[in-house]
């Protein structure tokens, strides 16, 4: 009964084995290799954590873009042997990986011919390595395992390849994500180098926006001028000829009232001319029948031809008042078109005028959101420039330490003797390296430019610099007295 259940315990185990499964030496050797990998990257990671300089520097960070162009290329000298020294670093720990990776291997070979020696019992599992099987299957593998009946005693339970079962872990092999690991890191640097461009992109075009902004703001502004200029004159043009037509016309005006004024005058004195005659012509006639030749009748005569004269040129001066009124009517008439062309080009022009003012109003709304853009780049500017101050005293020590340098290389190197003008710049390099300064002392914990490591330490010092600086000017001494102090807290 037992062997019958033995044989079928084998049967339903190599059934379920024969797919999807691996043996157990071969897993035994995955997970060996693994582990070796792990160990051997561990230890490689806390060798690199070991080697990390953990020291402060004693001089504060450099600016790099100092003088423009014409420090170019002087640090050439310090960029090729820290390239070197780079070089030198990344071959070392290079070989001190392959070294663990060799140890490691020699480990996992010396396990396998270990685990090689335990297996020399058959088991009778399939040799078929499946490398996308599932935990699913493997732990399945693993209880049918522990659920046999082994009768030899190497292969019991004591055994370390059973007894590792439980603790294997089928994975993919590590190649593909190295590869892709190494392509997600070149994307990385490829997008690194994308956002600096960028950036440099961004600085440029920002500089030519607020190039063309100020051109378009003078531009601007300069029209509104001319226009308003423009609008002046033609209303003061306006003006003057509203002022011309409304004189003429008060003046026909006056003028007509003057001429109807002397014809009703003359046809007064017209009507009574003419009562006048009709009298004198009763009179005559009576005359004449009363006395037929005698003096009075020659003095009536003398008198008719004189009221006789006077009424010719009464009616001569009519007609030239008549004609002058009817020039006048035609003046008023001339004047009245006149003034009716004035009132249309009034209306046009008033026309013109709203659609001006409307323009003036959507151009005052523009130029104060300029002017508000103006007030925010003048804010930036402000920043830019206590940045700039603040900053400002650290460039001039670096100028005055690098060109120090440059002197000493020049004679060192190129045995150039030195004149009273390389003593000067030694002596300005010396003073900015070893002088006293607590105000450029203390610009790099106001520029912020403290690294990560020392920013606990760098507050209580910057309190120390202000405190002393604010009392008197100490010396190089006092000031390391206080550095050895803070950090001896």
């Amino acid at each position: 009964m037992a062997a019958k259940k033995k044989k079928l315990t084998d049967a339903s185990t190599s059934s379920r084995l024969s797919t999807g499964t691996i043996p157990l030496y071969a897993l035994k050797a995955k997970h060996q290799s693994s582990l070796g990998k792990k160990v051997a990257d561990q230890i490689v990671k806390r060798q690199e954590d070991e080697e990390i300089p953990r020291t402060w520097p004693l001089q504060p960070p450099m600016i790099g873009d100092c003088s423009g162009e014409k420090c170019s290329g002087w640090d050439s000298n310090d960029n090729k042997s820290n390239e070197d020294e780079k070089r030198a670093e990344i071959s070392r720990k290079a070989k001190l990986k392959k070294e663990n990776s060799q140890a490691s291997a020699v480990m996992i070979s010396a396990r396998e011919k270990e685990i090689a020696t335990v297996h020399n019992r058959q088991l009778d599992f399939p040799l078929a390595i499946v490398s996308n099987s599932t935990e699913q299957d493997v732990d399945e593998g693993i209880k049918v395992i522990d659920s046999m009946i082994i009768e030899d005693s190497c292969v019991a339970s004591t055994s370390q390849p059973l007894g590792v079962v439980s603790e294997i872990f089928v994975s993919k092999p590590t190649v593909l994500e190295t590869e892709s690991s190494i392509k997600l890191v070149e994307k990385i640097a490829r997008q690194e180098r994308d956002l600096k461009s960028a950036e440099t992109q961004d600085g440029s075009l920002r500089a030519v926006i607020e190039t063309l902004d100020h051109k378009h703001r003078l531009e601007m502004q300069k029209q509104m001028n001319q226009l308003s200029e423009n609008y002046q004159k033609e209303m003061d043009a306006m003006k003057l000829d509203l002022k011309e037509a409304e004189a003429a016309r008060q003046k026909a005006s006056t003028d007509l009232r003057k001429a109807k004024e002397k014809n009703s005058a003359v046809r007064t004195e017209r009507r009574e001319l003419g009562l006048k005659l009709a009298a004198v012509s009763e009179e005559v006639a009576a005359g004449l029948t009363s006395a037929s030749t005698s003096r009075p009748l020659q003095d009536l005569e003398q008198k008719y031809d004189s009221l006789k004269d006077n009424y010719y040129t009464l009616e001569d001066k009519y007609n030239e008042l008549d004609d002058d009124a009817a020039g006048y009517c035609s003046e008023l008439q001339k004047y009245k078109r006149y003034a009716e062309s004035c009132r249309r080009k009034r209306e046009t022009i008033k026309i013109e005028l709203e659609r001006v003012e409307k323009r003036l109003n959507d151009m005052t709304t523009k130029n104060m959101n300029e002017l508000h853009s103006r007030e925010s780049i003048s804010q930036i500017y402000q920043k830019l420039r206590n940045a700039y101050d603040l900053r400002e005293p650290l460039v001039k020590i670096g100028v005055d330490i690098r060109w120090r340098f440059l002197d000493q290389a020049r004679e060192i190197a190129l045995n150039i003797p030195r004149d009273e003008a390389d003593m000067a710049l030694r002596t300005n390099g010396n003073i900015a390296a070893h002088r006293d300064n607590a105000a450029d002392e203390g610009a790099p914990f106001k520029c912020n430019l403290v690294p990560k490591e020392y920013e606990d330490k760098a507050e209580k010092t910057s309190r120390s610099y202000t405190n002393r600086s604010q009392e008197s000017t100490p010396s190089g001494l006092e000031l390391w007295k206080v550095r050895w102090t803070v950090e001896q807290q």
